[in-house]
């Protein structure tokens, strides 16, 4: 008898980790994309115009098992022949209700978004970048 509920909580309990992972996890994920225009300032190249893209996917609060805010990915283009392209991804932690720190893997902070004024500060392999953001749709 108490072998049989054993079991069967097992299998409800397999049955609602794969109920999460399957069908509640892909619908958890709201995500907005950015085109940033500013500048981007290194020692090696000075100060060059160029634009971000930016995907910002956060976490809906019924993913309470996710450690961070969310995720997001950047696609920076410099104006400049010694950096062209690149795609980075990085950890989102909410700093403020407006501010995300946006966080290496190796939870070194690499910049700031304002979701409030659209500012974007960010560290990327091209310098740092400086600009404003507007919404767009993809």
């Amino acid at each position: 008898m108490v072998r049989r509920l054993l079991k069967t909580l097992a299998g409800l309990g397999i049955a609602a980790a794969l109920f999460l992972a399957l069908v509640i996890s892909p619908f958890s994920v709201e995500s907005t994309t950015y085109k940033c225009d500013g500048r981007f300032y290194s020692a090696e190249t000075g100060s060059v115009t160029g634009k971000v893209f930016v995907k910002i996917e956060r976490h809906l609060p019924w993913l309470f098992w996710a450690d961070d805010y969310g995720r997001t990915y950047f696609e920076s283009m410099p104006n400049n022949p010694i950096h062209s392209f690149v795609v980075k991804f990085y950890r989102l932690v909410a700093a403020s209700e407006h501010a995300l720190k946006i966080m290496d893997f190796d939870e070194s902070q690499k910049g700031v978004f304002s979701t409030l004024s659209g500012r974007l500060s960010l560290e990327t392999y091209a310098g740092r970048f400086e600009g404003e953001c507007s919404r767009i749709t993809v």
